[in-house]
């Protein structure tokens, strides 16, 4: 059975904001987890300071390694 969760940065307010939607199906004895992420910076200041200072794909890797940590063998 496939499992879905969105999470949703909810404030209006906030210069930025996006979703993450996590999504599991089976796989043969596993799983396949996909995530898809829908994000935005309005401000054009921020938006640049993002770019210049953050690397784009650390976050995403620190959390598949994360996640392979705790797998189950």
């Amino acid at each position: 059975m496939d499992q879905r969760l969105v999470i949703e940065i909810a404030d209006d307010d906030l210069p930025w904001g996006g979703a993450w939607t996590y999504e599991v199906a089976p796989n043969g004895d596993g799983a396949t987890l996909t995530i898809t992420e829908h994000d935005f910076v309005d401000n054009i200041v921020l938006r640049g300071l993002v770019a210049l200072l953050m690397d784009p794909v650390h976050s995403t890797s620190q959390f598949q390694t994360d996640l392979l940590a705790h797998r189950r063998c």
